[in-house]
C-alpha cells in the first residue's frame, strides 16, 4: 500500500478526471461503429496477438472502444450502469487509484491476449474489456454490499456479495 500512496503523491496530479466518461464514450464510438459495420472490430480493432507482432500496434488500444455485447437498448441501460458503477468506485478511491485499477486491467488483458496467443497459435481468440468491467463490478460489489441496483430503472436487485468462506462453514 505504501507504493500505492507514493505513486499517488508523485503522478496524482496526471490522473484522469472523469474516466468513467471517457469509457462510455469510448465504447459509444464502438457502438457506433459496429452498427456501421460490425466486422471492422475483428478485422481492425481486436486484440489479437498475431496481428500486434505484426505490425498492427493500433490493436493494443484499439480494442478499448468496442462495447460489451448486448442488444442496442440493453447497451444504453449497460453503459449507465458502468458509468455510476465507476464514479461510485472514484468517489470512494479517488481518481488516481480507480485510474490506476484501469490501466493495471488494461495491460493485464493484454498480458493475457499473448500468453493465450503463445500457448494457443493457431487459434483466433479475441480478448475485450469483458473481464475488467467485471472486476469492477465485484469491487463496487466488496465495497457496497447492501446497495440496491435497479435493472431496467424498475427491479431492485440486491448486491451482495456471498462470503464463501461463511457458505462453505454452513
Amino acid at each position: 500500500m505504501k507504493f500505492f500512496y507514493k505513486l499517488e503523491r508523485k503522478y496524482g496530479k496526471y490522473a484522469i478526471p472523469n474516466l468513467m466518461q471517457y469509457v462510455v464514450i469510448m465504447y459509444g464510438i464502438g457502438l457506433a461503429i459496429s452498427l456501421w459495420n460490425p466486422m471492422i472490430y475483428y478485422r481492425y480493432l481486436s486484440l489479437d496477438g498475431w496481428a500486434i507482432l505484426h505490425g498492427q500496434i493500433w490493436r493494443l488500444l484499439g480494442f478499448l472502444i468496442v462495447p460489451p455485447n448486448a442488444s442496442l437498448i440493453f447497451i444504453i441501460f449497460v453503459l449507465m450502469f458502468y458509468y455510476s458503477i465507476g464514479e461510485s468506485l472514484v468517489q470512494v478511491w479517488g481518481a488516481f487509484r480507480f485510474n490506476m485499477y484501469i490501466l493495471i486491467g488494461v495491460l493485464a488483458t493484454i498480458v493475457a491476449s499473448f500468453i493465450v496467443y503463445f500457448i494457443y497459435p493457431s487459434t483466433m481468440i479475441f480478448m475485450d474489456t469483458f473481464y475488467l468491467n467485471l472486476s469492477m463490478f465485484l469491487a463496487y460489489a466488496t465495497i457496497f454490499p447492501e446497495m440496491r441496483v435497479y435493472l431496467y430503472g424498475i427491479l431492485p436487485l440486491k448486491v451482495i456479495l456471498i462470503d464463501l468462506h461463511q457458505q462453505l462453514l454452513l
